[in-house]
């Protein structure tokens, strides 16, 4: 009876050796792990970074250690995914036998590494450059032990509500949805569905990746959306509906109330496509009224490309900013309406009089785009192209500006030339002993002769000269 005992005992635990033990590498705890008496840790070694989570599993730098510890190690698969745009990195391991499963071609591309052997420590070293994304680790199994992705779903929602009453505002946010990275997915909550072509929801936030798109769709007209939230740094994005704000993250990531806000929408359906990473912690959705809440310090901007044509132009020949071989010039551009008034191409060529030819455009150049003191917005990059047949000059260009717009313009005509003194101030130049005290006090105007105020950005005329505000 005993020896039969001890027959059953001895099964019983070499089945429990045998048992597979699975680790996934979901969230930035998961770098150090334990379960069934078995620990995996991911470490820095010697190199420059340690692992991070990113989005869909944990990346691995240069130098980066995986260790396994545990009694009868005999059988570990590592799944890995492609990092982005880095290089792949092999694995190198302190004993035992490592069959490589080759380099993964994208983030959906798993492939899996594994190692035999038997020892109670192992130590995977990546190599000297390259990133992997590690996304599960099983220990004392094979491949059939491995789970299948869960975060490639797409959840249905039921339909909107059409009687629905909206709060004002109503309040979106993660809570009670179903979790997953890296995936395309669709939620109702309080009658505002939430779609987004790839992104992750967790149990605090739901999020956009890089490259793709969150809409907020209703059954009421949406008036504005205010997200209290995490953006990536050198986050950029934009709406395909109202005017869009959000936080400078060019320096880094920034995590604020609120993060984003998106105004003057008047529409059911509003998509914001992200050039970087989003996270929404809680989502205002306003219906009543566009909301009042502001970014300081934020950028701006629909995105949207506009199409002008001009009917007038002058050429204007600044001497200041002029040297041999590098002539400075602002050429303005005129249309007939207070909506659009004019721009200034802020210019540079190599031949006095002449502006024939391909131009980048200067940091001066700028879009004038109401008749207020901040109705103004400056080029970001542009580039404009000048022809001339005879005395008609064909200009075409674009300018994308500190708004996030991009502006193309056209004009085909006769472009008068002005020297600074004709067209600004008129009159001969005054010697350098015989120039006035000026009045800072001087009415100021701009370029069209309208008076403006000291709070003018913009290019004014003041004592018969030219000047910047910014």
């Amino acid at each position: 009876m005993k020896k039969i005992s001890l027959f059953f005992a001895a099964i019983s635990l070499s089945l429990s050796a045998m048992a597979a033990t699975t680790f996934v590498f979901d969230s930035a705890d998961a770098v150090s792990q334990s379960a069934d008496g078995i620990s995996v840790a991911l470490d820095k070694g010697t190199g420059n970074n340690p692992p991070a989570y990113y989005e869909n599993g944990m990346r691995m730098y240069a130098n980066n250690t995986i260790t396994v510890s545990g009694a009868n190690l005999t059988a570990i698969q590592i799944v890995f995914a492609k990092q982005g745009t880095k290089a792949y990195a092999s694995l190198a391991v302190s004993e035992g036998n490592l069959v490589s499963g080759g380099e993964s071609t994208s983030a959906e591309d798993l492939k899996t590494d594994s190692w035999t052997g038997n020892a109670s420590s192992v130590v995977f070293t990546l190599g000297a450059s390259g990133q992997r994304l590690i996304k599960q680790l099983v220990v004392n199994g094979d491949t059939t032990d491995i789970l299948p992705p869960d975060t490639t779903g797409t959840v249905t929602p039921p339909t909107l509500d059409p009687e629905y009453v909206y709060a004002e505002p109503t309040i979106v946010n993660a809570e009670g949805e179903t979790t997953g990275n890296n995936m395309t997915y669709s939620f109702i909550k309080n009658n505002i569905q939430v779609s987004c072509t790839k992104g992750a929801i967790t149990d605090t936030y739901f999020g956009c990746n890089a490259g793709f798109d969150l809409t907020f769709e209703a059954t009421k007209a949406i008036k504005g959306i205010v997200i209290n939230g995490y953006v990536k740094k050198d986050f950029d994005a934009t709406a395909d509906k109202g005017t869009l704000s959000f936080v400078d993250a060019s320096a880094e990531e920034v995590t604020a109330d609120p993060v984003l806000v998106l105004t003057d929408v008047d529409a059911t359906s509003v998509t914001i496509s992200c050039v970087k990473q989003l996270r929404c912690y809680e989502v205002r959705v306003y219906f009543e009224a566009s909301p009042t809440d502001s970014i300081e310090g934020g950028q701006s901007g629909t995105g949207e490309v506009v199409f002008l044509d001009f009917n007038a132009a002058d050429a204007v020949f600044e001497s200041e900013y002029s040297e041999v071989g590098n002539y400075n010039y602002t050429v303005y551009l005129y249309a007939d309406t207070t909506e659009i008034p004019y721009i200034g191409l802020d210019l540079y060529t190599a031949e006095l009089g002449s502006l024939e030819g391909v131009h980048e455009l200067g940091e001066y150049s700028f879009y004038q785009f109401g008749e207020g003191d901040t109705d103004y917005t400056y080029n970001v990059e542009g580039q404009v192209a000048i022809t001339k047949e005879g005395n008609i000059y064909t200009i075409a260009g674009y300018m994308t500006c500190e708004n996030k717009n991009t502006y193309n313009f056209t004009f085909t005509g006769e472009l008068p030339f002005y020297t600074d003194e004709e067209y600004y101030g008129g009159g001969e130049e005054e010697s350098i002993e015989n120039v006035p005290a000026i009045d800072r006090n001087a009415p100021m105007f701009d370029i069209l002769g309208r008076p403006v105020g000291k709070g003018y950005h913009g290019f004014v005329i003041q004592n018969g000269h030219k000047y910047l505000l910014q």
